[in-house]
């Protein structure tokens, strides 16, 4: 468990905790908790500071994953419209055959 003080940078406090357990899992995306300084969870202001803040950042992970999800779909379409252009010139050749 790592602990971030007021005297660090937040950002890159973030970006560290997030990259080393993602590292440390094998995972995509890691996950941070956030817990008072006495250890205990949020209440009140804290909390709704927190969930906004995973709001946001689950928001910006959808919006970065976009452009590949394009990508993506743009690759399974053209492989569909090559399926299809093939099956359409067997069956062709099939015919011709005889």
């Amino acid at each position: 468990m790592r602990s971030v003080g007021s005297g660090l940078e937040l950002h890159s406090a973030l970006d560290r905790n997030g990259e080393t357990a993602a590292a440390l899992t094998g995972a995509r995306y890691a996950a941070i908790g956030v817990l008072a300084e006495d250890g205990e969870g949020l209440a009140g202001c804290g909390a709704r500071l927190a969930v906004q803040f995973a709001s946001q950042a689950g928001a910006a992970l959808m919006t970065a994953e976009a452009p590949r999800d394009r990508e993506r779909l743009a690759v399974y379409v053209d492989r569909d419209r090559i399926t299809r252009d093939l099956q359409h010139l067997v069956i062709q050749r099939l015919f011709v055959t005889g």
